[in-house]
């Protein structure tokens, strides 16, 4: 379907404004909004006035939308739905739409999401004889604006961060415009907020918003619309332009300027201008937010090797030895997150102490937790801190709002000969004892919260103990998130059948079996999440 739309008022002009335009498997708004398919801006016709609407190959209907709006088909004023012939002529306002049916055609209504996007846009309305356009329409520049570009994209690439992009923009479009303000905004994230602006006006730096802000944000950043209103209609502005920092992704921001009232209104030569000038500013925005991004992901590569370097040297590297006592341990990196550790100790007083822990936190973070957590707990141990005692001094001691960190740690201390246990916990840490028969006793309770989140909790202990036969098993959130090769995690209950399945063994055989259990995740699948294993079992008087 094609409809050549002349605009009469200009018939005596040498060149009067005659558009053709080609429509096909699609429904035709036409109106005075922008938000129309097909948009006659004058302030007579309704803002949304029609719709031409296809009914089958070679068949269209035009339909009215406003019962207020009158149109003429062929002279004849049009009182309902009406079926096009080729040849025939709308007639709105000051347009004359021609109707040509030369274009087979699909039946295809508008899409739902179409229709809310046009209630949204009448949420958003602009003055009248207001003028929309998108970004393929061709733009000319005169010699001296082409000269004044060049020169501002020497200056524009060498600036690194967006507040120099800003303030270089400012500089230019402010005379260049004769504006009385410019704003410019950019943000990071296409679906995100705007996040950084700076305005100036003819008398110096400008902290208002301007008139339509919200209109043009929607229409400048969802919609990437090019927007010039002559005529504002407010006591101090007259004219205004608006347009988006398109970048090879989306709209990064926007441009808004606007003229003093009876000073200047902007005209098809200031749009193309700023619709150029917002090309190199939308291309420069995102090449400072590529390297920033670059940067900051080569940065945490670095904190994760650093990370990874002090969970290494935190490991223990020599287990003490103890006759009622054997120590099995296991673990291994995960691919995405990293925060495990645990250490052993014998103390003075022939007892064995024993955390196994994860920590959450930006890496940086994270390495610092590990070591002022390590080094507290061997200090609290060397002067005999009950566990639950030590939980409250490592909180206050991790605690801090401006840079939070979680802290999932089960403490314990053992006596060799009785198998009397002392322990807390914080957090989800996997705690359970396995018996001689294989049957689990868990001692994690989830509602404890976990260390460094909670400045004032009181972390209280507990007590059991570990018989001639029994095994104590710590292990980490990695044990549970660890997926197999179709992507599936093994998940807490499969392995702690796996765990039981080595009861009564030493604790190097128990942890030999778990581990042959689990292979097909370890060898083939891919651990998220670090993983930490840690058996303590105590040994029968026959063994």
């Amino acid at each position: 379907m094609r409809l050549e739309i002349t605009d009469t008022r200009t018939l005596t002009d040498q060149e009067p404004v005659v558009r053709e335009l080609e429509f096909s498997h699609t429904a035709v708004t036409i109106g005075a909004d922008s938000g129309n398919m097909l948009q006659l801006a004058d302030e007579k016709i309704a803002t949304f006035h029609g719709l031409i609407l296809p009914l089958g190959e070679d068949r269209w209907v035009f339909r009215p939308m406003d019962p207020q709006a009158q149109t003429l088909l062929n002279g004849e004023p049009v009182q309902g739905q009406v079926e096009l012939e080729d040849e025939m002529v709308l007639q709105i306002g000051p347009f004359t739409l021609k109707f040509s049916a030369d274009v087979p055609v699909e039946l295809e209504l508008p899409e739902a999401r179409n229709l809310e996007e046009l209630a949204r846009i009448r949420d958003f309305p602009l003055p009248p004889r207001s003028e929309v356009r998108r970004a393929e329409v061709e733009i000319t520049l005169n010699p001296a604006r082409r000269s004044a570009l060049v020169a501002f994209d020497a200056r524009l690439r060498a600036t690194t961060d967006l507040a120099q992009v800003l303030e270089c923009t400012l500089d230019l479009l402010l005379p260049e415009l004769s504006a009385r303000t410019v704003w410019v905004a950019v943000r990071r994230s296409l679906t995100g907020e705007l996040e950084q602006m700076a305005a100036r006006n003819d008398k110096g730096p400008y902290s208002g918003e301007p008139f339509l802000w919200d209109a043009f944000q929607y229409r400048c950043l969802t919609r990437h619309q090019f927007i010039a209103i002559p005529r504002t209609g407010q006591k101090d502005t007259q004219s205004m332009l608006a347009v988006p920092l398109l970048s090879s992704k989306g709209a990064l921001g926007l441009i808004v300027a606007d003229t003093r009232k009876h000073r200047k209104v902007f005209n098809q030569a200031d749009l193309d201008f700023a619709t150029a000038v917002a090309a190199f500013v939308g291309s420069q925005v995102e090449a400072i937010l590529d390297h920033q991004a670059t940067s900051q992901a080569q940065s945490a590569a670095g904190h994760m090797v650093l990370l990874r370097e002090i969970q290494s040297r935190l490991d223990p590297q020599n287990v003490p030895q103890w006759t009622a006592l054997q120590i099995a341990a296991f673990a291994r990196p995960g691919v995405e997150r990293a925060g495990d550790f645990c250490d052993i100790m014998r103390l003075p007083n022939g007892l064995a102490a024993v955390f196994v822990a994860r920590v959450e936190a930006a890496p940086l973070r994270a390495a610092q937790a590990m070591a002022e957590t390590r080094a507290a707990y061997r200090l609290a141990c060397m002067h005999a801190d009950p566990p639950h005692i030590q939980l409250r001094a490592l909180n206050y001691l991790l605690y801090d709002e401006q840079d939070p960190v979680a802290l999932h740690i089960a403490l314990f201390l053992l006596n060799p000969k009785t198998g009397a246990v002392e322990y807390a916990t914080a957090g989800r840490v996997g705690v359970l004892i396995l018996d001689d028969r294989g049957r689990p006793r868990f001692l994690v309770r989830p509602d404890i919260p976990v260390v460094g989140k909670n400045k004032g909790h009181e972390y209280a202990g507990a007590t059991d103990r570990l018989k001639p036969g029994e095994t104590l098993a710590l292990f980490t959130k990695g044990c549970a998130t660890v997926r197999g090769a179709g992507g599936e995690p093994l998940g807490e209950k499969r392995f702690v059948e796996a765990l039981c399945d080595g009861f009564g063994q030493p604790a190097a055989g128990a942890l030999a079996e778990l581990l042959a259990d689990l292979e097909p995740y370890l060898r083939n699948g891919t651990p998220p999440d670090d993983i930490t294993i840690l058996l303590v079992h105590h040994v029968a008087a026959s063994t």
